[in-house]
């Protein structure tokens, strides 16, 4: 194993451990700039964990104020004849009420048969060739098959094999084993409707023996419905543009009508409005944490000297317990009439569950005003969200900058002075090396003289 002479000088050097008490009091300002930039990085570190947490109570209040997400008053809505008329969503829905659905024919997709015709037989090779046009939903295509010396379930084959291929997102060809030594072409449209009817023409060569047909008159495709004695016609048995924010199944024809009922879905609420309390304290909790100071033990967070972050969280207490000015005169107007209140530390918690409940039951439409109202509790907290996460000029970013230039400026005098501390172990090694070398020559004259005062009697 090599050695290097500077290792070899270190191991043997009897005055190593005063260089290294040398270089430790010199390193004593690089070591204090290095706690101040770690100091910086935990400040920064804390900003964006701040700036997180934000931004997950903007994004909730984003939802919570988006007219197509009822959050905070979702209906439910049930049937009394899930066989016939099923509920899928009310997500949209913003009125309670009741609808009478009769359904009077179902959508279905067209299909289209050949004749039945035997596996082994050539019939459909007579001539040598079978060609037709086939459309359906808006698109068309040509089919042509030389049919020469081929049986008519290898023709059949051929045939679906190309229309699978030019019409397969909205066509599904197959032929089927009928299991007495006969086979049958089938054409089946992808989607149901009368938009996706199926339709052939120039039919020619060995392509008329398939007496193909349509299974459903065009007019037989749609869905029939009435919705309190008015009259729709859909596509799909998916019926989401009939009432308004619901969504509903058509599952099979109705001999009396089907009552979908739609209330007020307290629970629900009480669960939105519980995650939103949530995201705030989270929110408030993090901006406390960060920016504390006691005064008893000197503890304190690493943004405690920011005000303008710490000032973050009384601006959202402030949000959520002022009156909503538009609501002046009606019975809800803050937080407090629905039995939310805030601790004296900023945490949001339901102090009265029943007010909760009775409220949303009873006045659910204001609940949702003194949130999602142009003055409400939503609005005035995305403002002071947004002050603070986002802009090219956000609080945020703007401490974060602040931070970052300091950093920056840390890192030139550590490596500095890491340099100073370079330069300065070569001199000291050098300085104790001639040392070394000066003690070593007198030793060798002190021997030298002990020598030849022996040699001559003292």
């Amino acid at each position: 194993m090599n050695i290097s002479p500077n290792s070899v000088f270190k191991q043997h050097n009897p005055y190593e451990q005063v260089i290294q008490e040398l270089l430790q009091l010199d390193g004593r300002k690089k070591r204090q700039l290095q706690a101040q930039e770690q100091t910086l990085n935990t400040r920064k570190t804390a900003v964006s964990d701040i700036g997180s947490k934000l931004s997950s109570l903007n994004s909730l209040l984003t939802t919570y104020n988006d007219p197509t997400n009822n959050k905070l008053n979702p209906l439910t809505a049930t049937s009394t004849n899930k066989s016939a008329v099923s509920v899928l969503s009310t997500s949209g829905l913003n009125n309670t009420g009741s609808y009478n659905i009769s359904v009077s024919q179902l959508a279905k997709n067209d299909q289209v048969l050949s004749g039945s015709m035997s596996s082994s037989g050539t019939t459909l090779s007579s001539s040598g060739s079978a060609s037709f046009t086939l459309s359906v939903g808006g698109s068309s295509a040509s089919i042509s098959v030389n049919t020469t010396g081929m049986t008519n379930k290898g023709v059949m084959n051929a045939i679906a094999s190309q229309v699978n291929s030019k019409l397969g997102s909205k066509l599904k060809a197959s032929v089927f084993d009928l299991g007495n030594g006969n086979s049958q072409l089938s054409f089946k449209s992808v989607n149901s409707g009368q938009s996706s009817y199926i339709s052939f023409s120039n039919v020619k060569g060995d392509a008329s023996s398939l007496n193909l047909s349509n299974q459903y008159s065009k007019s037989a495709l749609d869905a029939k419905f009435t919705i309190d004695n008015v009259s729709f016609q859909r596509s799909s048995n998916k019926v989401s543009d009939a009432i308004q924010g619901m969504t509903f199944q058509l599952k099979q024809v109705t001999s009396q009508a089907a009552t979908i009922n739609a209330t007020n879905d307290t629970q629900t609420a009480i669960k939105n409005i519980k995650s939103f309390i949530k995201k705030f304290n989270a929110a408030n909790s993090i901006i406390r944490q960060k920016t504390h100071l006691n005064g008893k033990t000197g503890d304190k967070g690493p943004l405690q000297g920011d005000r303008s972050i710490r000032n973050l969280s009384y601006s959202l207490r402030q949000d959520a317990s002022l009156t909503v000015g538009s609501m002046s005169g009606q019975s809800i107007q803050d937080l407090a009439n629905i039995g939310i209140q805030l601790k004296t530390d900023g945490t949001m918690y339901i102090k009265d569950s029943s007010k909760l409940k009775n409220a949303l039951q009873t006045s659910p439409q204001e609940v949702k005003q003194l949130f999602t109202a142009s003055d409400g509790i939503i609005g005035k907290m995305q403002t002071t969200i947004n002050q603070a996460i986002t802009g090219s000029s956000n609080l945020l970013d703007t401490v974060k900058n602040g931070i970052n230039r300091k950093i920056s400026m840390l890192d030139k005098r550590i490596s500095a002075q890491k340099e100073y501390l370079k330069q300065k172990e070569t001199s000291l090694r050098q300085q104790y090396a001639q040392l070394l070398q000066t003690k070593s020559l007198g030793q060798n004259q002190m021997k030298a003289i002990s020598l030849y005062q022996s040699q001559f009697g003292g």
